[in-house]
């Protein structure tokens, strides 16, 4: 049995792009570079959150002063 992992990407299929892999173990191997899904997200999630953050901050000042 042989264990794949993707991750989502907004990379298109048939386009270029470079892989990286251990001349060792070809089997093990990466995309290189580029923009992945989960980076993206996690960015997103950010971004979301700060807002909320910030109310937070804003309604415990008003609570002390």
């Amino acid at each position: 049995m042989e264990y794949y992992n993707t991750n989502l990407s907004f990379n298109r299929v048939g386009s270029k792009m470079n892989v990286l892999y251990n001349p060792a173990n070809p089997r093990d191997a990466q995309i290189a570079g580029g923009v992945n899904g989960a980076g993206c997200l996690a960015f997103m999630l950010f971004m979301i959150g700060i807002p909320f953050a910030l109310s937070g901050v804003f309604v415990i000042l008003k609570l002390f002063f």
